[in-house]
Parts: C-alpha cells; structure tokens; sequence
C-alpha cells in the first residue's frame, strides 16, 4: 500500500511539473537558433568585405586576402592552403565562391594542419 501511495505522488508530481519542462524547451531552442543566425550574418558580412569588387562571388585572389594577415606567433605564415581550400569550397568548379559555397567554410578549415611527428 506504501509503495501504491509513493508511486501515486511521483506521477502527481511529474504532471504538474511536465507541463513547466516543455515550456521551457522553445526557449532553449530559440537560444539555440540565434548564435547560427548570428553565424550566418557574420559570414555574410565577411564576404561582402571579401566581394571587393562586389560581383557576388569571390575569386581566388580575393579570397586569398583572408589568408594575408594570418601568421604564427613565430612570424611565419600558418594556416591551410588558400588555393586547396578554395577548390574543395568551389562546389560547381566554376573558378569562384558564391554565398552560399562560402557559407560551407568552417572555422576548423582556418586551423593550421597538424605537424606530421618526424
């Protein structure tokens, strides 16, 4: 009878509070979808600063500016290989990025490769 009574107050409990923990999954989700949102404006605006001559793609050369400014705490020019990088994002190898190409670089694309152990 105990054990009825222990098992009638936890399904009492878990009703009235199911109702507070399903509200607040929309929030967490609408929190969750604004830093990708904001991502995708970031991307955005790096690419207009990218698009210098603003055709809305990105060439080689423009797309290898990104890559100018990164260097080493040693001086030396780190990261991966703008012209490798450029053809893996240039889905339809027409020789440019567009937006939507651009949007797949991921910022894991931007690390430096690992040593190989000698």
């Amino acid at each position: 009878m105990k054990k009825l009574l222990v098992f009638a107050a936890v399904a009492a409990a878990l009703t009235l509070v199911a109702p507070f923990a399903s509200a607040a999954d929309p929030a967490k989700a609408k929190a969750k979808k604004k830093p990708a949102a904001a991502a995708s404006a970031a991307d955005n605006d790096q690419f207009k600063k990218l698009d210098t001559n603003n055709d809305g793609k990105l060439s080689l050369d423009e797309f290898k500016t990104m890559f100018e400014t990164k260097t080493t705490s040693k001086g030396k020019k780190g990261g991966p290989d703008p012209f490798k990088l450029f053809t893996q994002l240039d889905a339809n190898s027409d020789n440019s990025l567009s937006a939507a190409e651009f949007k797949n670089l991921k910022p894991s694309d931007l690390q430096p490769a690992p040593k190989a152990k000698k």
